[in-house]
């Protein structure tokens, strides 16, 4: 039942963001990493790659309905409502610049090398789609909230501004796309345990 209680406050005191090929195996809850030993595993496949460095501002996952409502002639309400698309997505802004975190953040292209210790990053074509896992770990004290993007793509502007007293970010979209499978487009892992009350059947 829930109830008023400060235990139950999260805070993000840690935040790890990671990416994969879409065609990499989901986290597996039944390998939920233990956060005193998170460092040394974090119950990821090895394809998952640690974005690195972000803003401790900027960072969230949301999840959103657009929903139309059903008039009828004799109510000034709606009458029902139906959803008409819904939309999921994770935002962060990325502080370090590499051959991964700029891939991520313009949606694919490669890194080329003409010559040594000179490198050409050079942009996907507008066709070229690269849908990506998105894992976002939250970690507060010994709780995790991991929230996976299960195929999502980037979305929205990539704007880097330059600045002479400021980080030259990488801001970033996220936006959940649909898988093959009937699943839902995102889950969340959480070892928190203010959720044992709400299991289903028990």
């Amino acid at each position: 039942m829930a109830e008023e209680n400060v235990e139950e406050i999260r805070v993000a005191g840690t935040l790890k963001v990671y990416s994969a090929p879409d065609d990499t195996d989901l986290p597996d809850p039944l390998e939920f990493p233990d956060a005193a030993t998170y460092d040394a595993d974090n119950g990821l496949d090895a394809a998952y790659e640690l974005v690195g460095f972000t803003s401790p501002d900027g960072s969230q996952f949301s999840d959103s309905k657009t929903t139309t409502k059903i008039m009828v002639h004799q109510r000034f309400r709606g009458a029902r409502t139906i959803v008409t698309e819904v939309a999921s997505s994770a935002q962060f802004v990325m502080r370090q610049w590499n051959g991964a975190s700029v891939t991520l953040g313009f949606g694919g292209g490669e890194v080329t090398s003409p010559t040594a210790d000179v490198y050409v990053y050079t942009p996907p074509a507008p066709e070229d789609l690269q849908h990506r896992i998105i894992v976002m770990d939250s970690i507060d004290g010994d709780i995790i909230q991991r929230f996976i993007i299960k195929r999502g793509m980037v979305t929205g502007d990539t704007t880097v501004a330059f600045a002479r007293t400021e980080a030259s970010d990488l801001p970033v979209t996220i936006e959940a796309d649909e898988t093959s499978s009937t699943s839902t487009a995102w889950v969340l892992h959480t070892n928190d345990p203010a959720f044992a009350d709400y299991v289903t059947g028990s």
